[in-house]
Order: C-alpha cells, then sequence, then structure tokens
C-alpha cells in the first residue's frame, strides 16, 4: 500500500470528518486539537497499516505526527 497527502487527507475526512479544506501542509493535526488524544490511535494503525511500517512508542511525537509532511517523512524514513 501506499501512504500520500492525499490518502492521509481521506482518512481524516471519513473517520474524523475533517473538511479537506481545513486541512493544508501546515496544519498541526494533533496540537491544534484536530486530531484528539483517542483518534492519534486510530491516525498512527492507519499510517502503520497503508505505509508497512512499524511504529514504535518512542515514534509517537510531534516532529513525526502533528503534520502530514511530518507523518510522510517519518513514513519515508521508516521505509529506507
Amino acid at each position: 500500500m501506499s501512504l500520500t497527502k492525499e490518502s492521509i487527507i481521506e482518512f481524516l475526512d471519513a473517520e474524523f470528518g475533517v473538511d479537506s479544506k481545513d486541512v493544508s501542509d501546515d496544519t498541526e493535526l494533533l496540537s491544534s486539537g484536530l486530531v484528539d488524544s483517542l483518534a492519534v490511535m486510530d491516525l498512527i494503525t492507519f499510517v502503520s497499516e497503508e505505509a508497512g511500517v512499524r511504529v514504535r512508542s518512542a515514534d509517537i511525537t510531534l516532529d513525526n505526527f502533528n503534520t502530514i509532511p511530518g507523518i510522510l517523512q517519518f513514513t519515508a524514513a521508516k521505509g529506507d
């Protein structure tokens, strides 16, 4: 499977009702509360399954999961 900006936005819309117009590269998903502490586990599971990477507890940081570019950068590094 392949994780893309578009697939993340589609997931946020389908699972959490986040309007794609409200999400840009700068949107802080976690810090803004757009994705709450319970929903972050669903996001992490989605990212792990779509990108085919294992997400460890130590990987769950704002640097890795707060923005879409951060998520994509994290999964690209894990895939190498």
